[in-house]
């Protein structure tokens, strides 16, 4: 990845936090994230195998194994 596409990352991601900060003030949030109940606890599996992931459908550099993941994925939820 060039330089200068990182930069322009960075540069978006403070322009919406700097817009985010107009609409909702920093101490409403932090009284939200207070209010909000605990998550579940992680219940360890009792055979010995715990898996925790993300599926990451996007991506801003697409490659030719993010596409076969991407179906793969795809075809395996339609199976639901």
């Amino acid at each position: 990845m060039s330089g200068d596409f990182l930069a322009g990352m960075a540069a978006s991601s403070r322009e919406r936090v700097a817009v985010a900060r107009t609409e909702v003030p920093e101490s409403e949030l932090r009284a939200r994230i207070h209010d909000l109940a605990a998550g579940p606890r992680l219940q360890p599996s009792t055979q010995g195998f715990d898996l925790i992931a993300e599926m990451k459908l996007r991506s801003p550099a697409p490659s030719p194994a993010a596409s076969m993941a991407h179906s793969i994925i795809c075809s395996g939820l339609r199976g639901r």
